[in-house]
């Protein structure tokens, strides 16, 4: 017991020291050696620690159009393809591959500088699961804009509505799928949590998006191929969804003290929403944590769009004529860079907390 408190106070002074290059280790002890001797909780639980933030009324991590208007201290980031770029981007956005926003925000930029970084993709869907594992990764005023440049600007809106389809609607399935029993959680290695999570951080990004986003034609085609989570609220459960769907409370059961453990390791899982925001940062989570997890493409509109629009489940008030500017310069130096207003006022954004509790009631969230 002596040996292991010693150890644990040299731990604590060789990390306090680090802040100090000058400073001394009179102990002459090895960090390699103690942290060996040190157990670590697990990445799931750890973060399960810090606050649960999938649980919480923030996760997603999506903003409104109407939440990033005439805000003028926004570090805008647009990872899409240089061509997509330069066919229009928001006035004042750096273009920055997905898999260079690490050396970006740590080592260009200070994301501390600003109030809201904001993750600008085509659709949503690869910005909200670029957020959350910049979330988990410990950057906490990082956002993706809900429907990416589709929802911005009436020239990108397409790339949505073209993958929105009714053709599944006849083989929906009704049933009520009980959830798995408890298990054990992936294995993905032993030791200080925040250092296998900056690596897993830095890999998943680097991940194609066809590695983590799925059709509804794949899942459709082969349903027993894949464990479907359906992340909904109940009523729309009920309604109909994939065969063989098990339905997940958005706000409780994909936490470390809840369910997270009644998913299985060995079958691919599969992840649906509404539209696809909401089920690609909970892929980012599911996936960090060593999950085989995808987000289906466009949620449920991608396969049930005539339901949704008769039940009131999708609104098309989210799309926006916003301008744009085009070409390699970032900013229209004319019109000084700035990021339009509208008359509309802002809606207030809360400052984004990793703090545990219940967070949102069931079905929050931005879908």
């Amino acid at each position: 017991m002596k040996k292991i408190s010693f150890i644990l106070i040299a731990l604590l002074f060789l990390l306090y020291s680090c802040k100090n290059e000058y400073v001394k280790n009179p102990y002459n002890v090895q960090i390699d050696s103690v942290l060996s001797e040190v157990k670590y909780p697990s990445v799931a639980e750890f973060l399960a620690q810090k606050g649960d933030f999938i649980t919480q009324k923030e996760f997603p991590p999506v903003l409104t159009q109407y939440q990033i208007l005439g805000n003028k201290n926004l570090l805008l980031i647009d990872i899409r393809r240089k061509s997509a770029y330069i066919q229009g981007h928001i006035d004042g956005a750096y273009n920055v591959p997905r898999d260079s926003l690490l050396y970006f925000l740590t080592q260009v930029k200070n994301p501390a500088a600003y109030d809201k970084v904001v993750l600008i993709c085509y659709t949503g869907q690869s910005a909200s699961y670029s957020a959350a594992l910049l979330r988990f990764y410990g950057i906490g005023n990082v956002y993706a804009l809900k429907y990416g440049m589709a929802g911005w600007n009436k020239k990108f809106k397409g790339i949505i509505t073209k993958n929105f389809s009714g053709k599944y609607e006849s083989k929906m399935d009704t049933t009520t799928y009980p959830q798995p029993s408890a298990g054990d959680l992936p294995n993905i290695g032993n030791g200080s949590p925040v250092k296998i999570i900056e690596k897993r951080v830095a890999e998943l990004l680097r991940l194609p998006a066809k590695d983590f986003l799925i059709s509804a034609d794949s899942v459709f085609a082969h349903p027993e191929k894949y464990f479907i989570i359906s992340y909904l609220p109940p009523a729309k459960y009920k309604v109909g969804h994939p065969k063989g769907a098990v339905r997940y409370n958005t706000r409780s059961d994909l936490s470390f003290y809840q369910k997270l453990n009644t998913l299985p390791k060995d079958k691919k899982i599969v992840v649906y929403c509404n539209i696809g925001q909401h089920s690609a940062a909970t892929v980012a989570y599911l996936r960090l944590l060593g999950y085989d997890a995808y987000s289906m493409k466009f949620g449920l509109n991608s396969f049930m769009h005539n339901i949704a629009l008769h039940n009131g489940w999708f609104s098309d008030k989210g799309f926006l004529d916003l301008p744009i500017i085009t070409g390699t310069e970032r900013t229209n130096k004319k019109a000084g860079g700035k990021t339009p207003v509208l008359s509309q006022p802002t809606p207030s954004i809360p400052t984004p907390a990793l703090k545990g509790g219940g967070g949102a009631p069931e079905g929050g969230g931005c879908e």
